[in-house]
């Protein structure tokens, strides 16, 4: 089930009613494409970069596991504010794909 985002003066969703709706990993994909919506509703596209937390997330799996991918040239890191600093971004576009293409 989606949950519908409504544009107007403030918009609030209760992240327990979601959750009631849906289990597991579905109450973050749900709780994203709420995001996604609302920042759309307010005339702003999703960031095209994602930390390492949110990359695992939407891997559905574990920020050492997305450094490791990182470390075998698996996927591109960027760090805006030089080598071997924080934060550690990637593209969205380039962590979709992997999961689209189903690599490993």
């Amino acid at each position: 089930m989606r949950a519908q985002v409504v544009s107007g003066g403030v918009v609030s969703f209760v992240v327990a009613e979601v959750a009631l709706l849906l289990n597991g990993a579905d109450v973050l994909d749900e709780l994203r494409a709420i995001r996604d919506d609302i920042a759309r509703l307010q005339g702003a596209e999703p960031s095209p970069w994602l930390t390492v937390e949110e990359a695992a997330d939407r891997l559905r799996t574990t920020p050492t596991a997305v450094y490791s991918m990182l470390r075998d040239g698996k996927l591109t890191k960027y760090q805006p504010n030089g080598p071997k600093t924080k934060p550690v971004l990637l593209e969205r576009d380039e962590v979709d794909a992997w999961v689209t293409s189903g690599r490993t």
